[in-house]
């Protein structure tokens, strides 16, 4: 019989005194109970130490803000644990998540790297947030188990890699860049990421349609710089996907503001109303095995709203593309 391994778990956290609380007590209700668990505070400007100190939680305290990388780094210097599991601050888990890692690992010596589902649904409502749960939780369904990255929601990394690979590159402060390069940094170490699709645990995000806009168009930015600074225009073209973006997603976005001209102009020609048809067709079935997925889920008109809403999110991520492409020239890094 093997024996259990120890577990650490560390949450960075900034400004979300009540969302960790609520992760913290989601953990303490494990079947599998963690041998410590960390908050790192990123310099939060809210109550959230008062609220984790006076619910017996260990807090490391950053005395300014470093970002979320920093903030996992800190942890799992503090920590013991020959497994650490990262943990956002605004997820909750599963009673068996920690368990099922631990069964993994002692099953599979060659897995150095557990990554969980971010689940479809969340505590909030709203067509955006839906949308935003429902695009991660469907492009890595379609994912095969061995995969490239790690992601913030759960991730369960031996510290022995951990410690190979250096932890997580503190220069990255966008949120989910950090988790690809990452990831990557763990594959081309020829080390085993597993993408376990029953281990779910909840994402209570809750995003409006700017905040979403904004996040994307920030992510694809510094998506950009990653791509050249990694060498990924090889595998983008290899793979048919940019870490988890397919390759009908970023034609997708070459093809969205061609959609809105052709919207504009119709109205001054009528003679353009084909045109537009067309590229709304095919950006349909660029996008179909994903409506039909929100249809399943949610209804045809959620199917139809998200549709709408997916060729105004391209628009700006297309914009934010040739930002990036633009800085990169002029010699912006990270």
């Amino acid at each position: 019989m093997k024996r259990n391994l120890n577990i650490s778990v560390v949450i960075p956290n900034y400004g979300r005194g009540e969302e960790v609380l609520e992760c913290i007590n989601s953990i303490r209700k494990s079947s599998f109970l963690p041998q410590e668990i960390v908050v790192v505070d990123d310099c939060s400007t809210d109550n959230s130490v008062e609220i984790l100190k006076s619910n017996n939680i260990k807090v490391i305290e950053h005395s300014e803000n470093k970002g979320t990388a920093a903030a996992r780094n800190t942890g799992a210097k503090k920590t013991n644990g020959e497994i650490i599991v990262f943990i956002d601050s605004d997820v909750v888990i599963h009673k068996d998540t920690i368990q099922k890692c631990v069964q993994l690992f002692q099953r599979d010596e060659t897995i150095s790297v557990i990554v969980g589902l971010p689940d479809k649904t969340n505590k909030y409502q709203g067509i955006v947030t839906a949308h935003f749960l429902m695009r991660m939780y469907f492009r890595l369904l379609e994912f095969s188990d061995n995969v490239s990255y790690t992601n913030g929601t759960m991730t369960a990394v031996r510290r022995s890699i951990f410690d190979k690979i250096g932890g997580y590159n503190e220069k990255l402060r966008t949120p989910g860049i950090e988790d690809a390069e990452f990831g990557l940094e763990i594959y081309r170490n020829n080390e085993k990421i597993y993408l376990d699709k029953t281990n779910l645990v909840t994402h209570n995000k809750k995003i409006d349609f700017w905040g979403l806009i904004k996040s994307d168009m920030a992510r694809t930015v510094d998506r950009v710089f990653f791509m050249f600074r990694k060498r990924q225009v090889q595998s983008i073209l290899i793979d048919k996907r940019f870490l988890t973006i397919s390759m009908s997603q970023i034609i997708s976005a070459l093809l969205a503001p061609a959609i809105l001209v052709f919207l504009a102009l119709t109205i001054y020609s009528p003679l353009l109303f084909f045109p537009l048809t067309v590229s709304l067709i095919l950006f349909f079935f660029l996008n179909q095995r994903y409506l039909s997925f929100i249809k399943k889920e949610a209804g045809i008109v959620s199917s139809i709203k998200i549709y709408l809403l997916l060729i105004i999110d391209m628009f700006f991520v297309n914009l934010a593309f040739w930002k990036g492409m633009m800085l990169y020239i002029l010699g912006r890094r990270y």
